[in-house]
Formats: C-alpha cells, sequence, structure tokens
C-alpha cells in the first residue's frame, strides 16, 4: 500500500497529521519483565492478587 492510498482513508484533512502521529497500530503484549520494578509489581498485584481477592471474597459469601 503506498502512501498515496493510505490518504484516502482520511476523512478529515486537518486531522491526518494528528492520526498519522496517533496511529501506533493494535494493541501489542505487554511483557512485565520488561517493565522498571514499581510498574512490575503493581502489573504482579493484578494479575496474581486480584484473581486470589475474587476467590477470599466468594469463599466469604458462602459461609456468610
Amino acid at each position: 500500500m503506498s502512501h498515496e492510498d493510505k490518504n484516502e482513508f482520511y476523512v478529515d484533512e486537518q486531522l491526518r497529521p494528528m492520526q498519522q502521529i496517533e496511529g501506533g497500530g493494535g494493541p501489542k503484549k505487554v511483557y512485565l519483565q520488561n517493565m522498571p520494578k514499581p510498574v512490575r509489581y503493581f502489573g504482579y498485584f493484578f494479575v496474581i492478587g486480584v484473581p486470589i481477592l475474587l476467590l477470599v471474597l466468594v469463599i466469604i459469601s458462602f459461609f456468610k
């Protein structure tokens, strides 16, 4: 696809530069081991901690 072919997908000419800057593609896979330590620990909390908290909540709701 050439540069001219890409330009015909733009609807508003005033937004074209912004769309070209912000068009980073689709979502990319996140690798926690490549993140800084605080972000990595926060990510581990959500990946491991939140399911455990939800499981504890379900168990508590059965005993109540």
